[in-house]
């Protein structure tokens, strides 16, 4: 796994337990003793309680905990929000999810859209000091 990589995760464990079938995005290359950053997408226009959409103008939503990728822009064929749901993965986790295929690349983004992902989400509230360092 490698920063700027789509992953389709098998069974992706929230942290109330519940699983599901899901695609993040790769943020960093950890360096030794570091963990991997992702960050979830979702294909949802509505935000969980259906009460509010997802902004739908391209780029970085900050106020709104996301960033927004067109339908068939990149690799994703519908519209696609990187959510501001960061997770964190052992280096050893990775290595055997990607060998019982429970995590698998799809695609990757280009890099000017990746580097503006991440410019986005050093800008963003929803993550720590701790994992803003793993994208330095």
């Amino acid at each position: 796994m490698k920063s700027n990589e789509i992953i389709f995760c098998e069974k992706f464990k929230f942290f109330d337990g519940f699983g599901k079938n899901k695609y993040f995005i790769v943020l960093n290359d950890p360096q030794p003793n570091q963990d991997f950053l992702v960050a979830l997408t979702t294909a949802q226009e509505l935000y969980a309680g259906g009460a509010k959409k997802r902004p739908s103008t391209p780029g970085c939503h900050v106020p709104d905990g996301c960033f927004f990728i067109a339908k068939n822009s990149e690799w994703f064929p519908d519209p696609t929000w990187v959510c501001f749901d960061f997770h964190e993965f052992d280096p050893q986790e990775v290595l055997r999810r990607e060998r019982n295929g429970t995590f698998k690349k799809k695609s990757s983004l280009t890099p000017d859209r990746f580097r503006s992902l991440i410019n986005c989400i050093k800008m963003s509230f929803d993550i720590s000091p701790d994992q803003i360092k793993l994208l330095s």
